[in-house]
């Protein structure tokens, strides 16, 4: 198994624990769902479940936010960061907001780590 790091958790032939733990932590009742059962409105094509991963093959695509967990559970396997989600530039925003100095000792520390 392999995890690629990413702005979301790309784990390649993953095992059934992995898939089990998707399934019960990332797949959740649909509200719009259960409001329109409620209300005796029109179903249509609205989904009961909402899923939160996506499986296509032999692949899971997870949010990047279930990172602790997925470690939690594949100790050993190979984990490998995207270096293609690198920012190459400086992005600046045209803003009027001045920070705090705090804030500036954070952005200078970030930009002399380049």
């Amino acid at each position: 198994m392999e995890i690629l790091v990413s702005n979301k958790l790309i784990i390649k032939d993953y095992t059934e624990q992995v898939l089990d733990w998707c399934i019960n932590n990332l797949v959740i009742d649909n509200p719009d769902y259960i409001k329109k059962v409620k209300l005796g409105k029109w179903i249509g094509k609205t989904p009961e479940k909402l899923y939160l991963f996506e499986r296509v093959a032999n692949t899971l695509y997870v949010p990047f936010g279930c990172v602790r967990d997925i470690y939690s559970i594949t100790k050993g396997c190979k984990w490998v960061l995207d270096a293609q989600n690198k920012p190459t530039m400086d992005v600046w925003y045209n803003s009027n907001i001045i920070p705090y100095d705090y804030q500036e000792e954070a952005i200078r520390a970030i930009l002399d780590r380049k």
